[in-house]
């Protein structure tokens, strides 16, 4: 791919074809996710079947999210559509059925699109086309909110494939995604959007490498409304995915939006699972001495078959440090009887994680991995400064010297990104991610 040169989020480095000149090669899975609404995903199939990317490289899964009565496959649709239904159990929503619609798919690329989406024809080959230039993108399409009462799946398939959609709704009401326009409008198209990267992630048109989505963990079953997109899009930025806005990538959300009436108390029911699992400035408040589901800062020990005594005083240090939203996991070749005292010790700090022979190399889905020799002593504001540097620098690394071998502290989006760059490029390609990330 051609990932290793695009630092951060500047995306604007790499060209991708033109509309219409794309030489396709990729294979596509379009997720639906489906719940009692039969009639809004008439019209999304109808559109879907009017596009300009090869349907050969295209199929679509339609997810019915334990719809009563069960969704069917209406007669408009892709030639290669088929329905994955889920029953009555565990939670509801999206999440669990674009997870579900995901773990079935088999495209290289994973393009998720809600029911009541209606995509103008070459919107999937808008998606596309950045992933053939770009191995990390994660591409959000752009949608207005119209008023589509009163249409059918024909009129909007033959509209579709005319390029006559904007005729067919001219005059309705509509609206644009407000906030979400207005960032990508003040950060030039995201490049510059750092720590808010990810809350730009909206899932009702968004496409990803399959190898991509697997590696961030994919979509969460959360049963809260307005959490699910932003914290996939949190571990995939986390996981050193570049978030790519395509105006031209463009579609229709059927009907004007409902969170503009509920944002506030949709906002409220979320902020406690969102102060969890979004260790960013933005959702979690800077108060001390709490745990959290995902730790600001991952420490990893080697144990390199030291003893227990080494590493104990190792992950007693960082444990004891001014940085108390972390979590240390002592990995590696350690022998029984240290793994029996490790164990003993550390049973009831749930911030200190035991894993004997298996190597851990990422603190993913931590923003901050820190990697820590056994034997290390960190004076107690030794990570908050490391970390701090990293913060007000354009570094994906920072290193500092011990007795006991190097400290590192990575970004862990600029570690997952190193890493897969690196096979072909060899170490230079992590030293350059680390200097400028």
């Amino acid at each position: 791919g051609a990932a290793e040169r695009v630092w951060r989020n500047d995306w604007r480095r790499v060209v991708p074809a033109g509309l219409g000149q794309l030489e396709a090669r990729l294979t596509v899975t379009v997720v639906i996710p489906a719940r009692d609404c039969q009639f809004e995903l008439g019209l999304t199939l109808a559109a879907l079947a009017e596009q300009t990317y090869p349907s050969e490289l295209v199929d679509v899964i339609v997810v019915d999210d334990a719809s009563s009565p069960p969704l069917s496959l209406p007669v408009i649709r892709p030639r290669r559509s088929r329905l994955l239904r889920l029953g009555e159990y565990g939670a509801h929503g999206s999440g669990r059925a674009r997870a579900e619609g995901a773990k079935a798919a088999e495209g290289d690329v994973l393009l998720f699109l809600d029911a009541d989406m209606i995509a103008e024809r070459e919107h999937v080959e808008a998606h596309l086309r950045w992933h053939h230039v770009l191995a990390d993108a994660v591409v959000l399409g752009s949608k207005e909110f119209v008023d589509v009462s009163g249409l059918d799946a024909a009129g909007i398939g033959t509209a579709v494939r005319d390029g006559s959609l904007g005729e067919l709704l001219a005059g309705r009401e509509r609206s644009d995604h407000g906030w979400l326009d207005r960032l990508i409008e003040r950060t030039h198209g995201l490049v510059e959007a750092g720590d808010e990267l990810f809350t730009a992630v909206v899932g009702a048109t968004l496409s990803v490498p399959r190898g991509i989505y697997h590696e961030s963990g994919g979509f969460s079953s959360f049963d809260r409304r307005g959490i699910v997109d932003t914290e996939f899009g949190y571990r995939a930025v986390t996981a050193g995915a570049i978030v790519v806005p395509d105006p031209e990538a463009r579609s229709v959300h059927q009907g004007l939006r409902s969170f503009v009436t509920q944002g506030e108390g949709i906002k409220r029911l979320r902020a406690g699972l969102a102060a969890n699992y979004l260790p960013t400035r933005i959702f979690r408040p800077p108060v001390r001495g709490r745990s959290w589901a995902v730790p600001r800062v991952a420490a990893l020990v080697p144990a390199d078959g030291l003893s227990y005594e080494q590493l104990a005083v190792t992950v007693d240090a960082i444990v004891a440090g001014d940085l108390d939203d972390v979590a240390v996991t002592v990995h590696g070749r350690l022998d029984e009887q240290c793994v029996e005292l490790l164990c003993a010790y550390y049973s009831h700090d749930r911030r200190v994680s035991i894993s004997p022979g298996q190597g851990v190399d990422t603190g993913f889905p931590s923003p901050y991995t820190a990697i820590v020799p056994a034997g290390t002593v960190l004076g107690t504001t030794a990570l908050t400064a490391l970390v701090r540097r990293l913060d007000d620098s354009r570094l994906g690394l920072v290193t500092t010297e011990t007795a006991a071998g190097e400290v590192q502290v990575w970004r862990t989006a600029a570690l997952h990104r190193a890493r897969r760059d690196a096979p072909a490029e060899g170490d230079d390609t992590v030293a350059a991610v680390a200097r400028l990330f």
